[in-house]
């Protein structure tokens, strides 16, 4: 009797522990699918946003003015010949991170008095594509510009001036978006820009000019 209890013991010992180590070779066997889920889901993702990053690259040089070389930039207007950093003009590259919309760099404007200007830049006719439809936007925030400014961003494409709608500022960090769809560029390069007609003290960030394709 203790020998066919202890026989029975045994096989009993080896059942639990195959069970055991059948449970344990399929926790780790999940583990793996799991791993290899997250895996491809994660070169998915990394696929569609490399696509994404592709097809809508932002085709403008220097768009937020986070680079000291604001050459590709035209500044038209009172003020100054050519953009540069802010120091007593009426306009320049302003270092103040709580007022850009993104990073340490923004293009300021002020003044006490009344003050107009554009700001622009030319994209070759190389980087675009005839086939394809592109769009355009910028952000802008500020304050007492004045019941009469204009204010609205441009575009210039097979000599058709594309204009966004006209905005109001409403005050720091309301940022405002000015947007414009739809652009064809079939021939010749393309220019894209902000106005700004102001009234005396206006004042107010333009930061992340964006063209690229829809």
């Amino acid at each position: 009797d203790c020998l066919l209890s202890r026989g029975l013991g045994d096989v009993y010992k080896r059942q639990m522990w195959n069970r055991f180590h059948y449970s344990l070779q399929r926790r780790k066997m999940k583990r793996k699918i799991g791993t290899a889920v997250l895996l491809m889901v994660s070169i998915l993702i990394i696929n569609v946003d490399g696509t994404y990053a592709k097809t809508s690259k932002n085709l403008l040089k220097n768009p937020g003015f986070e680079s000291s070389d604001f050459s590709m930039w035209k500044y038209k207007g009172t003020g100054m010949d050519k953009l540069d950093y802010y120091t007593e003009d009426p306009v320049g590259i302003w270092n103040k991170k709580d007022d850009c919309h993104s990073g340490n760099y923004t293009f300021h404007f002020w003044s006490t008095y009344k003050h107009h200007f554009k700001l622009e830049q030319t994209i070759s006719k190389k980087k675009l594509n005839k086939n394809k439809t592109y769009k355009a936007s910028v952000y802008i925030q500020g304050d007492e510009v004045g019941a009469d400014a204009e204010i609205y961003l441009y575009v210039i494409a097979d000599g058709k001036k594309y204009v966004s709608g006209m905005v109001e500022l409403d005050g720091w960090q309301d940022w405002k978006k000015l947007t414009i769809d739809n652009i064809r560029c079939k021939k010749g390069n393309v220019k894209i820009g902000i106005y700004v007609d102001h009234a005396a003290d206006g004042w107010g960030m333009i930061d992340d000019f964006y063209f690229g394709q829809e």
